[in-house]
């Protein structure tokens, strides 16, 4: 539905309204999705945080992002648990059910509407068929955390793991 995609197209519109009125350098955030614009002021100084999905007041890692728009779906923001279940928000159409394969998956690329609408779909997907499926798309990155043997894991796209910092503080627990 529309709210897989409609943040990711009002941070677009907001940040070509700027540009038209001559913005240079902006960063438009909306609930975690947003999308930078850089100038030599801000360039090589901004950095994305990805929250940690079981520790509310953690951040899991980083990555440095000068232009480009940035979006994350993850379990852990609209949920709640019930009989030891978590129950959230991102459903597999297959199922009807909540979509157990991933825990957050951000996605980098050009156009918020294009992130936000990806981050979803790779949610559902799972973690070794999502990155599959980004591996194959031009000029898109992604990180997906999962967990393994009860245990959070997480693999990124070529494009982003070297420039990917897990937070020291938290480790991958």
């Amino acid at each position: 539905d529309l709210g897989g995609v409609a943040k990711g197209y009002a941070i677009d519109e907001a940040i070509a309204v700027l540009q038209k009125n001559g913005i240079k350098d902006a960063l438009v955030n909306a609930g975690g999705d947003l999308k930078a614009i850089c100038s030599d002021f801000t360039r090589g100084k901004r950095r994305v945080w990805i929250k940690h999905p079981r520790k509310p007041e953690a951040l899991f890692g980083y990555f440095p992002l000068d232009s480009g728009s940035v979006a994350t779906s993850g379990d852990y923001e609209r949920f709640f648990i019930k009989d030891s279940v978590r129950y959230h928000h991102i459903l597999d159409p297959k199922t009807g059910f909540p979509s157990r394969k991933c825990l957050s998956v951000t996605v980098q690329t050009s156009s918020a509407t294009y992130a936000d609408a990806l981050a979803t779909a790779i949610f559902v997907m799972g973690p070794e068929q999502g990155m599959i499926f980004v591996n194959k798309l031009p000029n898109v990155e992604a990180l997906i955390i999962f967990q393994k043997n009860g245990k959070l894991s997480f693999i990124a796209s070529d494009g982003l793991k070297a420039k990917f910092k897990i937070n020291q503080e938290v480790g991958n627990n």
